[in-house]
């Protein structure tokens, strides 16, 4: 997929709620269709635009009203949703050809992140929140109070090792950092560094001069604490 549609000023971006993505492993088709008739909805909202010239500035073909009226429905039915905005050829490419479950979970992923970082150079996340975005949910803790969790996430995502090796190996590194222009980071930290923004050296530099500052932060404190506990002991004598 790479990035040359971030960089394209004529780019179109279909942007729509992560909540979409709970259907994605069921009806792949209509949860590409919603995000495109959220998306048409939310430019005439947003831009004070009719739905033909929506339509006309993604250039895509439909009855307009139809599009316009279950766009509305859909933003009606969301309550101030973590929104992600998705290039529209790669909506196309998943609304047009059969893909396999592994890509389903990749292009999922892909949203999640995309959703996490929002208009941010770059982000600190973790597999929880990863995971509860690419399956359509807004928090680890609105994921983690299902009671039945999504067929996929039981086959591939129940134990620790499938995580490292289903998430971090071939979705995150083999696939998201190959294909799809992501950089990844982990300094062995809790969480990791993602951006589709930066550059990986700008990236590492930036994540390990945080990471010192904080460390130096923590020491100051640590030291301040130290010495006041040594202070109330020489006043104690």
């Amino acid at each position: 997929m790479g990035k040359k549609w971030e960089k394209d000023p004529n780019a179109r971006f279909f942007t729509f709620p992560i909540e979409l993505l709970r259907g994605a492993f069921t009806n792949m088709g209509r949860v590409c269709s919603d995000a495109i008739d959220y998306a048409v909805y939310l430019r005439c909202k947003e831009h004070r635009k009719p739905p033909d010239e929506a339509l006309e500035y993604f250039n895509i073909k439909g009855n307009a009203k139809t599009i316009f009226n279950r766009g509305k429905e859909l933003y009606d039915s969301f309550d101030r949703p973590p929104l992600v905005s998705v290039g529209k050829d790669v909506i196309w490419e998943f609304y047009k050809n059969p893909k396999t479950d592994f890509e389903i979970a990749v292009f999922c992923a892909f949203c999640g992140l995309r959703s996490i970082i929002g208009i941010k150079p770059f982000v600190k996340t973790n597999n929880g929140l990863l995971m509860a975005r690419m399956f359509g949910y807004r928090s680890v803790a609105e994921f983690e109070a299902l009671r039945e969790k999504p067929p996929y996430y039981n086959s591939y995502f129940s134990t620790a090792q499938q995580i490292r090796y289903q998430l971090t190996e071939k979705i995150i590194r083999n696939e998201l950092s190959l294909i799809w222009g992501l950089n990844y980071y982990s300094n062995q930290s809790k969480g990791f560094y993602v951006s589709f923004k930066m550059e990986f050296n700008a990236l590492v530099l930036h994540t390990e001069k945080s990471r010192k500052a904080t460390l130096l932060r923590q020491q100051q404190e640590e030291q301040k604490r130290v010495i006041e506990q040594i202070k109330k002991q020489v006043r104690g004598k």
